[in-house]
């Protein structure tokens, strides 16, 4: 972030002390306002956080139906097993004998496939839990990290009316502002041959 930005998000800090201040903190904060750059970096930021919350919602819909899709399976398998461990039993008890040692021996295949599928859906299972933990821990962590400076400042040029607006290439290219004294919209426009300073005052101007 710019030397500008620093020294806006210092004097935002300062200004919460006393609003008697504020007519001189708030000349000061437009005098550093850099609209072209600072604009780009916030909305590079709002960009990239849009997408990453995006990407987090659809990764965490998908883990949580995979793992709802593997306790179910699991539920099966553990189903089949008992089945199974079942039929074994009641095969020692059969009258069919001649039949009794291949059917034994069937269900002893099927009981040992069972184990090996149950212990692969729990292995699966954990690691997309121990997925779905981290991603929550990431969202706790973020959660507590402060916001940063460019989105203050862009919270404070809304607070003083300022509204960036784009092209439809999503470049800003002028401001609308509310103008109290002029009881109208004030628009500036943004171009390369006029300094920070210039808009600043424009700016300025305008919300006053």
């Amino acid at each position: 972030m710019s030397a500008a930005a620093s020294n806006i998000n210092n004097s935002s800090n300062n200004s919460a002390s006393s609003m008697d201040e504020l007519p001189v903190l708030v000349p000061e904060l437009l005098q550093h306002l850099s609209p072209r750059e600072d604009t780009s970096i916030i909305s590079d930021i709002l960009d990239n956080e849009r997408k990453t919350s995006e990407l987090r919602a659809r990764q965490h819909e998908h883990t949580r139906i995979v793992l709802a899709t593997l306790a179910q399976r699991l539920q099966d398998a553990q189903t089949r097993q008992l089945n199974a461990s079942t039929e074994a039993s009641s095969l020692k008890y059969s009258v069919e004998s001649s039949k009794l040692e291949s059917q034994q021996t069937n269900v002893k295949h099927e009981l040992n496939s069972i184990h090996q599928s149950i212990g692969d859906l729990e292995e699966r299972y954990q690691a997309y839990l121990q997925e779905m933990q981290a991603l929550e821990e990431e969202e706790r962590v973020e959660a507590g990290v402060p916001p940063d400076p460019s989105l203050l400042k862009l919270h404070i040029l809304k607070s003083l009316g300022v509204e960036m607006m784009t092209d439809d290439k999503g470049v800003y290219t002028h401001a609308h502002t509310r103008s109290v004294g002029h009881n109208d919209i004030v628009v500036t426009p943004f171009e390369a041959k006029y300094s920070d300073k210039y808009y600043a005052d424009l700016l300025w101007e305008a919300c006053s």
